[in-house]
């Protein structure tokens, strides 16, 4: 895993392209359109399940309680396997 800051938008969508899945590990993030991003350019997203975060990947997000991270890699493992 690579944790990537302060890109601009262009760099960010390039990051996106090359990757095989896109994860938010924040628990504070109260929106990040990132996530919006990655899910539309294709890429298997993950985040924690917490605020609106969850809500905005919905079901096409896997999503996993802060307290269980375990179960956000198992479920990419799985995502990964298909």
């Amino acid at each position: 895993m690579v944790f990537h800051q302060g890109l601009d938008r262009g760099a960010e969508r390039r990051r996106i392209a090359d990757s095989h899945v896109f994860v938010l590990p924040s628990v504070r993030d109260a929106g990040s359109t990132i996530m919006v991003h990655a899910m539309a350019m294709g890429r298997p997203s993950a985040a924690f399940d917490t605020g609106p975060v969850g809500a905005i990947g919905g079901a096409a997000c896997l999503r996993a309680r802060p307290s269980r991270p375990e179960e956000a890699a198992a479920a990419l493992a799985a995502e990964r396997l298909r």
